[in-house]
C-alpha cells in the first residue's frame, strides 16, 4: 500500500488501518500515503494516542484486553473482524462513488436484518468454544506433523492465513495457508502423510470442493481436519453451526485458535507464555522488519 498505492486514493476513498498496537510502521505508512493523496483514514487499533491514530482522519478504539495469556491476539482479531462487518453493513452501497461515511440519518435500525445475522453469528461463535474437548482428543497423534497447511475460500482466505500464523506463533509448527483451490491445483502433489491439512467450509461451493477434496486426501493417507461443512468418513469433523456466509469468519476462527493452543501442548510448549518464541530468528526477523 505505502509502496504501490492503488488507482482512486481521492477524497471519494476510504482506507481503513488495523494495528491493535497503533504502532506497526508499514500500516502507519500506508496511512500516511493514502493522506497524502486525499483518501480518508480510519485507524481501527486497542491503543488510545498511539502513531497511527495521528494519521488517521478517526479512529475506532477496541479497548478490550485479551483475558487469557494464550490466546496471541485471537479476540483483538476477532473483534477487528468484527467492527469491519459493522462498518459494511453501516454504510449504503446505493450511494454513488462509495461514501467515506454513513449517509446522514443512517441508523442500525435500517440494517435490522444484517445486524440479527451478526447477532446470530455471534452466538455460534461461543458456541464453538466448545469445539475444544474435539479438537483436544484428536490432535496428539499429530504432533509431529511436518507442516500444517490451513485452507479456505472466499471470506475464509483470511481466516486460513490467520489459522496459520497461529500455528507459528503458539505452536511452534509451520503453518501455510492457501486457497482451497489453488491449492488442489499445485500443492497437494507434494504433500505427504507426515503432513496434515485443515480446510474451512462455510457455504455450498466450499462445502463440495472440501468434500471432495477431504476424501481425495484421505486416499492419499494424508491426515485432514474439515472445520463445518458435512462430516467425511475417516476426517476429523469439527461442526459449526451455520451462519450468513459473509459473517462466517467470526465463528470460523475459534476452531484453528484451539488446534494451535492444543498442538503446542501436545508438542510440550506452553501456549501461555511461548517461551518457544525467546531467541527464534524468525520471530526476531519478524519483528525487526515490521
Amino acid at each position: 500500500m505505502a509502496a504501490y498505492p492503488p488507482s482512486g486514493l481521492d477524497a471519494a476513498a476510504l482506507v481503513i488501518a488495523i494495528s491493535i498496537s497503533g504502532g506497526v510502521g508499514r500500516t502507519i505508512d500506508a496511512g500516511q500515503a493514502a493522506r497524502s493523496s486525499g483518501a480518508r483514514v480510519l485507524a481501527i487499533t486497542n491503543t488510545p494516542g498511539s502513531p497511527l491514530t495521528h494519521v488517521a482522519d478517526d479512529t475506532i478504539l477496541l479497548r478490550i484486553a485479551e483475558p487469557a495469556a494464550f490466546l496471541a491476539g485471537t479476540v483483538t482479531y476477532t473483534a477487528s473482524v468484527l467492527v469491519l462487518m459493522m462498518i459494511a453493513l453501516l454504510l449504503d452501497p446505493g450511494e454513488p462513488r462509495g461514501l467515506v461515511q454513513a449517509p446522514a440519518g443512517s441508523t442500525t435500525a435500517g440494517h435490522v436484518g444484517g445486524l440479527s445475522a451478526l447477532g446470530h453469528a455471534l452466538t455460534v461463535l461461543e458456541a464453538a468454544v466448545a469445539t475444544e474437548l474435539v479438537i483436544r482428543e484428536s490432535v496428539v497423534p499429530l504432533a509431529g506433523a511436518r507442516a500444517w497447511h490451513v485452507l479456505g475460500m472466499g471470506c475464509q482466505e483470511a481466516t486460513a492465513r490467520y489459522g496459520a500464523a497461529k500455528m507459528a506463533e503458539v505452536a511452534d509448527a509451520i503453518g501455510i495457508a492457501h486457497e482451497t483451490e489453488e491449492f488442489f491445483h499445485e500443492h497437494h502433489w507434494v504433500m505427504t502423510k507426515d503432513d496434515a491439512v485443515v480446510m474451512i467450509a462455510h457455504d455450498e461451493p466450499s462445502r463440495r470442493r472440501s468434500t471432495a477434496a477431504a476424501a481425495h486426501l484421505r486416499e492419499l493417507e494424508i491426515p485432514v481436519w474439515l472445520i463445518g461443512g458435512d462430516a467425511v468418513d475417516g476426517v476429523r469433523h469439527v461442526p459449526l453451526e451455520d451462519v450468513d456466509s459473509w459473517a462466517s469468519p467470526l465463528p470460523a476462527a475459534v476452531p484453528p485458535q484451539w488446534l494451535a493452543y492444543w498442538l503446542s501442548r501436545a508438542k510440550g510448549l506452553d501456549p501461555d507464555q511461548r517461551s518457544h518464541l525467546r531467541g527464534s530468528p524468525r520471530y526476531v526477523v519478524s519483528r525487526k522488519y515490521r
